[in-house]
């Protein structure tokens, strides 16, 4: 079962640039920034893969089956309706989900999100990861955030941005993702040679970046 999209968010008191476009009070993500979810979200992927992540204790090992993420207008259109809602709860969605609110009323579009991308994948370095990569009742708390992001059969993202003005925390921000990651009892990701689970095609490894495509 999939707990964390029930009980995981975070919250930032933050003061962020605002030199560019704000977010309004309801905010569909433009090209760009749907590109910036997408690229911070496989930037992040490649890195653990390739070994180069920083865990509590030490580096993360390569990753033999972490898949590239693409941008999906229909989880980000699930998001946005929640995050519309301006409550600092889950939603219950069959996606998974992570949450982030921060508490300045006007925030820079590509910068809040980057802010609750390198905010969740922080878990990693603040509390660690499992040795053996397996998330239980017990360790799947302190890093749902990371675990999302990094799930390795986790093919999709998209997310949605609202200024809520009645709110302690100004900006919510929700993402979903298909499928959904953080299974108890299962591996974030299988540990070995970079790509080596991805498949092959016409004798073509599908790997780009250190994830299969």
């Amino acid at each position: 079962m999939n707990f964390l999209n029930y009980f995981l968010f975070v919250v930032v008191i933050a003061e962020i640039g605002t030199k560019n476009k704000l977010i309004k009070p309801v905010h569909a993500l433009l090209a760009n920034e749907q590109k910036f979810v997408q690229d911070r979200h496989n930037w992040r992927r490649s890195q653990l893969a390739g070994g180069q992540s920083q865990n509590k204790t030490g580096m993360m090992p390569t990753a033999k089956n972490i898949w590239t993420m693409k941008y999906d207008a229909s989880l980000e259109a699930s998001a946005q309706a929640w995050t519309n809602q301006c409550t600092m709860t889950h939603s219950g969605s069959a996606n998974g989900e992570n949450g982030c609110f921060l508490s300045n009323q006007e925030t820079n579009v590509v910068n809040a999100l980057s802010t609750c991308c390198d905010l969740w994948w922080a878990e990693l370095v603040n509390s660690g990861a499992p040795s053996d990569l397996v998330l239980t009742s017990s360790n799947w708390y302190p890093t749902g955030h990371w675990s999302q992001m990094a799930w390795a059969n986790t093919l999709k993202v998209g997310c949605g941005l609202a200024y809520c003005p009645n709110s302690t925390y100004k900006t919510h921000i929700f993402c979903q993702y298909s499928p959904p990651g953080n299974y108890m009892g299962q591996k974030i990701y299988e540990p070995g040679p970079v790509c080596s689970g991805c498949n092959v095609v016409n004798g073509q490894l599908q790997c780009q970046y250190g994830l299969c495509i």
